[in-house]
């Protein structure tokens, strides 16, 4: 039998004492309370079903996140994002225990992020706790009785994804107006190649052979390195590139890449936008707007797709495991199509 008694404080401390078993001991605001752990608990012993819930009781979901952060963030490649949502999560629910965490809780917090950002972005921010939970049952030990409570929790449905194509003209006017010395050729190798931001900025000349017009890849995203084949025009413009004493192919970083970019569509939106109102016309609605790096891998994947290759062959350029996912990359334009169907 259980032990109920009251302490100093006024509170009441309900202890169980088995044979094989941890000595157990929870404290409640009400007898009544104590009493209904108390046989729950001994139910679970007498059916074998208790494991300790210790852990789960004292292990905050900050503690969780701020132990994520040390071992595994660091293994990640997405780890700037990652830790701003994992701040997020402590913001929001730090103080909780793991067994506190409800899911009518995570569902309020669902309905309320998606008052302000999207859905994709609550689907990350939801997803990152669920691995959160995972690893802490899977590979710290933490009991938590009825399992992550994200497992009991209605995603909001997956985005459509960005469709924003990039024409060569609006590519050029973007790359006219820059300031950056690197840019351009980073650009244009981009759309050549459909690589990412971050496996060109992080590009070493070791890493490219011009003569047989492959770039080798060791570290990218998905933890697999692959061959990326280089086209005419990719191999020129490498060639064109002064080496540097660093060995990088450019000196920008992938942050330093995005802003120089960023600056240059706009800049490029503001001239056309003052040319034709000058010449009494009006400006394009959609020309330059919304463009950002990362839709030069966009229009890069469509345009392997135009040229004929198969999804096996773009997946095996592009490095996308996910064929669904690399679908959302590929908006064919149909004026591209009309001479293959005859």
């Amino acid at each position: 039998m259980a032990t109920i008694r009251r302490r100093s404080t006024g509170k009441w401390e309900a202890q169980i004492r088995r044979l094989g078993q941890p000595s157990i001991t929870k404290t409640f605001s009400a007898r009544e309370d104590a009493a209904k752990w108390a046989r729950a608990t001994e139910r679970e012993m007498d059916t074998g079903q208790f494991l300790p819930r210790t852990d789960g009781e004292r292990t905050t979901v900050a503690d969780a996140c701020e132990r994520y952060a040390r071992e595994i963030l660091p293994t990640k490649k997405s780890r700037r994002q990652i830790a701003s949502d994992l701040t997020r999560l402590i913001d929001e629910w730090g103080p909780h225990s793991l067994i506190a965490l409800t899911p009518d809780r995570i569902a309020a917090y669902r309905d309320r992020r998606l008052q302000t950002v999207s859905g994709d972005q609550v689907r990350k921010e939801l997803g990152l706790l669920g691995r959160i939970y995972r690893v802490a049952m899977t590979d710290w030990g933490i009991h938590i009785p009825h399992g992550a409570p994200m497992d009991r929790v209605r995603l909001p449905p997956a985005g459509r994804g960005r469709e924003r194509r990039v024409s060569d003209a609006e590519l050029d006017a973007i790359l006219a107006v820059t300031g950056s010395r690197e840019l351009p050729s980073l650009c244009r190798v981009a759309v050549e190649t459909a690589m990412r931001r971050g496996e060109l900025t992080g590009l070493t000349w070791e890493r490219v052979d011009l003569r047989r017009r492959v770039v080798h890849l060791p570290d990218t995203k998905n933890g697999q390195a692959r061959d990326v084949p280089l086209s005419t025009r990719a191999r020129d413009e490498l060639a064109a590139i002064p080496r540097r004493l660093s060995g990088r192919v450019w000196g920008l970083t992938p942050d330093a890449a995005s802003r120089a970019f960023a600056r240059a569509v706009q800049t490029a939106r503001a001239r056309h936008v003052e040319t034709q109102e000058a010449a009494g016309a009006t400006p394009e609605a959609d020309w330059l707007v919304g463009v950002r790096f990362h839709d030069l891998r966009h229009e890069a994947t469509s345009r392997l797709f135009e040229r004929g290759l198969s999804i096996v062959e773009v997946s095996a350029i592009t490095g996308h495991t996910d064929l669904a996912m690399l679908r959302r990359y590929t908006h064919l334009r149909a004026d591209d199509l009309v001479e293959r169907l005859g």
